[in-house]
């Protein structure tokens, strides 16, 4: 495991932000020019998705809670499975099958809450992508799921302010 520590130096003034996100997935500070996105691979969940105004970011929340189950994408006895090492863990996995390279896991805090971090970067379109997600638990048990997917150019930034303004 690796401590990934990020600083606040890059975070934006406060005008240029604008928060997202609810009182069960948490909130977090992004640039005020993106736009709602809709990943359908998130329908039924407890989710929110927003992506820059050019498509190339996207950041995603998710609460692994009960709406899973209202919805029927887990029984309740599949739950407590979704803890934030398994899912880490498939990340990490899923990541290194789908050919990112220089993939990593290190444990970092974010809003006083240990997370594990998993990420990686993939060559395309002659850019490179960077991908970091953040799993942790909630104050009620749920794992929550914190994605940000970016060019390289502005990835480091932008996980500078997730890592700086979230909060649950």
């Amino acid at each position: 495991e690796t401590e990934i520590t990020t600083t606040a130096a890059a975070v934006p003034s406060e005008a240029e932000l604008m928060t997202i996100g609810s009182d069960s997935l948490g909130y977090i500070d992004i640039p005020s020019d993106w736009l709602t996105f809709f990943d359908p691979s998130t329908y039924g969940m407890n989710s929110v998705q927003y992506s820059s105004p050019d498509l190339k970011s996207i950041i995603t929340m998710v609460s692994y809670d009960m709406t899973l189950v209202e919805n029927g994408i887990v029984t309740e006895e599949q739950l407590p499975s979704l803890d934030p090492y398994s899912m880490a863990t498939g990340s990490y996995s899923l990541l290194t099958e789908s050919g990112y390279q220089s993939v990593e896991a290190a444990t970092v805090t974010l809003d006083g809450r240990t997370c594990y971090q998993v990420y990686g970067f993939l060559e395309e379109n002659g850019g490179h992508t960077m991908l970091v997600a953040w799993y942790f638990t909630g104050d009620d048990g749920y794992t929550r799921y914190i994605c940000f997917e970016s060019p390289m150019d502005i990835s480091l930034e932008v996980c500078a302010y997730i890592e700086g303004s979230y909060r649950l």
